[in-house]
């Protein structure tokens, strides 16, 4: 099945699907915290966090709004998702979250274009999107009859 996570901005998105899937080892994808005031992508089943926001623009680098990222790191992280697509015990692919760069082509827009286009009936697709682009990235995306769920309504249905 296909969710997804919607709320405003700094609505608690990202910290509730921590708090949701820190103790269970079926989760996969990546969760996007902020450590020490940079973004980072933090990898659901290795634990692992990479930072991906950096402080000027580089050859690798893109931009969106007053935000500089890494294109690296958005590479490495869309793998470490299609790899737990991928991976028996990883039944929960989160992917925190799709937004104005998807929309632009860019950021997680193959990502995105390849995990709707995958088989869910074993599985779970968990997108994070902010509100008020709900339906824009839907449409976008064609993503096909998702379960949408309110971060402040959000409880442990999809993470079985």
């Amino acid at each position: 099945m296909i969710f997804i996570i919607t709320g405003d901005i700094q609505t608690g998105k990202t910290t509730t699907l921590f708090e949701h899937t820190k103790s269970l080892n079926n989760c996969g994808g990546f969760l996007c915290p902020t450590v020490n005031g940079k973004r980072h992508f933090y990898n659901l089943d290795t634990q692992v966090s990479l930072q991906f926001e950096l402080g000027s623009t580089n050859e690798n680098s893109i931009e969106v709004g007053r935000f500089i990222f890494d294109k690296n790191a958005f590479s490495l992280s869309s793998e470490w998702a299609l790899n737990h697509y991928k991976t028996n015990h990883i039944h929960n692919i989160v992917i925190d979250e799709i937004g104005k760069l998807e929309l632009r082509k860019d950021g997680f827009y193959d990502l995105t274009k390849k995990l709707v286009s995958l088989d869910w009936t074993n599985k779970n697709l968990i997108l994070v999107i902010r509100y008020f682009l709900l339906n824009e990235i839907i449409q976008f995306f064609k993503i096909p009859d998702p379960i949408i769920t309110d971060v402040k309504h959000l409880n442990k249905v999809f993470v079985p």
